[in-house]
């Protein structure tokens, strides 16, 4: 490892206020991107915010998803994320998401669907991700082909769910975001893309 990559490692490890310097530095000497996205994680924990790449990983997206109902795309999604370990009951799980579209549709707009169930079925945070082979009908107004499902235990569900809606909210008005999701041809592309 180029011994200036080193010293900003060490920066940014034992001191948390040289951290932003830290991977700023880093981005100007434009080195190896897996460097570059440990310190990007290691500033989001350093100021006590939640990476959305931290609670994804390639195991959780699924690319060309065939699915016929929103629901069918929920079922799917969630024996993802339980195959993961990160629910303790995905019935429980999968009921407390219905309810949330029955009260209201997580259709946002650009193709995009966000459901989410913030309860005790789940043992861990965690996003998983979907790009279906055909657009199924989320709304009465909005079909949806990008769907992100977020899972939160009940006691992470103020400050971790909103977080997360946070951050893919605001890349999903990105239109590079969306049509990097769109051209996207393997599964690592779309970690990196969440990663930027």
């Amino acid at each position: 490892m180029p011994r200036h990559v080193n010293i900003i490692l060490q920066q940014t490890i034992i001191n948390n206020k040289k951290c932003a310097g830290a991977y700023n530095n880093l981005v100007k000497f434009k080195t190896n991107k897996f460097i570059n996205l440990f310190l990007r994680k290691q500033l989001h924990f350093m100021k006590g915010e939640l990476a959305v790449d931290n609670l994804i990983t390639k195991e959780l997206i699924i690319l060309d998803m065939e699915a016929s109902s929103k629901e069918e795309v929920i079922k799917n999604l969630s024996k993802v994320i339980e195959a993961q370990y990160k629910l303790i009951d995905y019935d429980g799980y999968v009921k407390q998401v219905f309810e949330r579209e029955k009260t209201f549709p997580t259709s946002i707009g650009f193709d995009v669907a966000i459901p989410h169930g913030k309860c005790d079925s789940v043992r861990c945070a965690a996003l998983a991700f979907a790009r279906l082979k055909n657009e199924v009908q989320w709304s009465e107004e909005e079909k949806a082909k990008y769907v992100f499902l977020i899972a939160v235990p009940e006691k992470e569900a103020g400050n971790t769910h909103l977080q997360i809606l946070a951050q893919l909210s605001r890349k999903i008005m990105r239109e590079e975001f969306r049509e990097k999701l769109q051209e996207a041809s393997k599964i690592e592309e779309i970690l990196e893309v969440l990663s930027s």
